[in-house]
């Protein structure tokens, strides 16, 4: 799909922007909305081991990814662009965030689910694919409205794995976290558990995890996440879902699952008697982002009608931080 470099996206089509780059929104014509990705321009530099995951993936149809629908290559000054299919909802990030503000409530049971798909989703893209993610996070999941969970952008790890860039610097400008290790940073199956780790202890705090708490103020957060679990319905698993964080960051390295495939049996049988008696189920996901729907709503200028699903939790958050 070819499409045309913008020096900036225009604002009322910007999705979502961090430290990796700007997303934006684009009706192709027919009806169809995809979504660009305009990459910071280091990719430039690792634009055929991004093309080689992006050809990888094309093909893969799962309704737990954004399908993707091709590479625009690099300019002077600019980085590529990656194409996919548009994916309404609202980006966990975001929602994440509101919920660290006190504007919506991100309930245990909602962070048990988002986590329980996550696994399933990463459990396709290794075992029938054999690839990696290499930089899940909250910020690169979308939550839908019907309450489905939804990974996007996940060819980047090849490209990442070339830049080899220092940990802090991942961290800190694009908030892909890497395990703390000697050598080399690795962008491979291992890493994704452990950032699957993070994602899953930042669902459970029901907030984004702070840029001083990784890698080393981790532990601390265990004994927060198993009480706010003791107060919910999923009282009961409250120690063993810690116990599966600590395996899956890991924070216990002795005991780290090998695979995705562990992690998710492990994390399944948390649920054998039944996972909605616990809290856990896409209709409590399925309420935040109707949640975030409403307060964007209200928010958001009339112009803004247009706009599809997923800038809602971006207009909400714009509006809450302008009055702060």
């Amino acid at each position: 799909m070819k499409v045309a470099h913008l020096s900036e996206p225009a604002e009322e089509r910007v999705v979502y922007r961090d430290g990796l780059g700007v997303r934006e929104w684009r009706d192709t014509g027919t009806g169809e909305l995809v979504e660009w990705f305009h990459l910071d321009p280091a990719f430039a530099g690792v634009e055929t081991p991004l093309r080689d995951r992006v050809t990888r993936l094309a093909k893969l149809q799962h309704v737990k990814f954004a399908r993707i629908l091709g590479l625009e290559a690099a300019t002077k000054g600019r980085g590529p662009i990656l194409v996919s299919s548009h994916v309404p909802g609202s980006r966990l990030a975001d929602v994440l965030e509101m919920a660290g503000h006190g504007l919506i409530t991100f309930e245990a049971g909602a962070g048990l689910q988002v986590l329980r798909d996550v696994l399933s989703a990463l459990a396709v893209l290794h075992d029938s694919r054999n690839v990696a993610h290499g930089s899940l996070g909250p910020e690169r999941v979308v939550l839908t409205p019907t309450g489905r969970v939804v990974m996007v952008e996940h060819v980047l790890g090849a490209a990442l794995d070339r830049l080899q860039r220092p940990r802090h610097q991942l961290w800190r400008e694009w908030r892909v976290p890497t395990p703390p290790a000697a050598g080399i940073v690795r962008f491979d199956m291992t890493t994704d558990l452990a950032q699957a780790g993070l994602l899953g202890l930042a669902v459970l705090l029901g907030r984004p995890l702070e840029e001083e708490e990784y890698p080393h103020r981790l532990r601390g957060l265990l004994p927060l996440v198993q009480d706010r679990i003791g107060r919910s319905p999923a009282a009961a698993i409250a120690s063993d879902v810690v116990t599966l964080l600590e395996r899956l960051a890991p924070l216990d390295s002795r005991r780290a699952f090998k695979t995705v495939r562990d992690a998710q049996q492990a994390y399944e049988g948390l649920f054998s008697g039944g996972a909605a008696a616990l809290g856990a189920s896409p209709a409590r996901v399925k309420a935040v982002v109707a949640a975030v729907a409403a307060i964007a709503a209200a928010k958001a200028p009339a112009s803004a009608s247009a706009a599809p699903d997923d800038s809602t939790a971006r207009v909400a958050l714009a509006g809450f931080l302008t009055r702060t």
